[in-house]
């Protein structure tokens, strides 16, 4: 009897258990965007873990010869490398900035199926509306936009990731690009890198120590006042050079009201692009060295580093 009596006491409280960790999940889930975050993430991602574990798995069982394992490998990366691209579309935020990175960076590092795959991301991303970036902008300023802009272009020059950039007048006639932030994504930025990487663990365990430079490199990124100070000393130390203003412009910000960690406001410049003009700079090494492209130059660089 006392048996009996322990083991329903030990079921009430168990179930209690169960109970109150599905409730404090719900809080969580219900109050948390990170939470519910990481929740969309995994659910997501799942199946394509569990997946590729398995085939690891089947490996061992069955005693499958190495070449045989890398062809499998290979096939699961060439079948998911478009439906990864959807995956990191719909969650937005970090992943596409890592998706960017990855489509011009990772050749040598991932699969080239995954690098085809990602490329269409390096043409942005949707815009977010106008009356939001607005929002964002008198929220952060502390200002209305008609006060602080002669005109102001609802079309963005780009949106990215973590942010999108329009061009504007200011109300004392200078040409600026202001560069606006969304505003969850400092809040979901912690999540976003823990999932990467959990999944960069299971999938490609390798690339752990270019993930974590990744989360580093963007944590300085998402305070628009460190990258207002990161024009500034690269501008001086090219200055100290010669090559600033003669060879290369850095824009300068011409109000310090519009230098907050959400929104910046850059000079604006005409001309080609720091990264179009490196890709001209690598596409004449890389002939020079009888390469066929700056896309092999690259490859060539990144195994040199692996």
């Amino acid at each position: 009897i006392r048996g009996l009596s322990a083991v329903r006491m030990w079921r009430r409280w168990a179930q209690r258990g169960v109970y109150a960790t599905a409730g404090a999940a719900g809080v969580a889930y219900a109050s948390s965007p990170g939470f519910r975050r990481s929740v969309t993430f995994w659910s997501t991602v799942a199946p394509f873990v569990g997946e590729y574990q398995g085939i690891k798995l089947r490996a061992q069982w069955e005693g499958w010869e190495p070449s045989e394992l890398e062809a499998h490998i290979h096939n699961f990366h060439h079948r998911t490398a478009l439906r990864a691209v959807d995956i990191i579309l719909r969650l937005g935020g970090i992943y596409v900035k890592i998706g960017q990175f990855a489509s011009t960076m990772g050749v040598g590092i991932l699969e080239d199926a995954y690098i085809q795959a990602l490329r269409p991301l390096q043409d942005g991303v949707p815009p977010r509306s106008l009356a939001e970036v607005s929002e964002i902008i008198e929220r952060d300023i502390g200002v209305p936009m008609d006060e602080l802009f002669r005109s102001f272009d609802p079309k963005p020059v780009g949106a990215a990731s973590i942010a999108q950039a329009h061009r504007a007048t200011l109300s004392d006639g200078r040409q600026v690009i202001i560069k606006v932030q969304y505003p969850e994504v400092p809040e979901l930025y912690a999540a976003d890198f823990d999932n990467l990487e959990l999944i960069t663990r299971f999938l490609f365990p390798q690339n752990l120590p270019l993930i974590a430079g990744l989360r580093k490199r963007h944590q300085a990124e998402l305070d628009f006042r460190q990258e207002a100070a990161n024009l500034d000393e690269v501008r001086a130390n090219l200055a100290a050079r010669g090559f600033e203003p003669s060879l290369v412009r850095v824009p300068t910000v011409p109000d310090g009201r519009l230098c907050t960690q959400h929104v910046l406001a850059m000079e604006y410049l005409e001309g080609h692009s720091l990264a179009a003009a490196i890709e001209v700079e690598m596409a004449e090494v890389a002939s020079a060295l009888g390469l066929e492209s700056a896309a092999a130059l690259r490859e060539q660089l990144m195994r040199r580093d692996c």
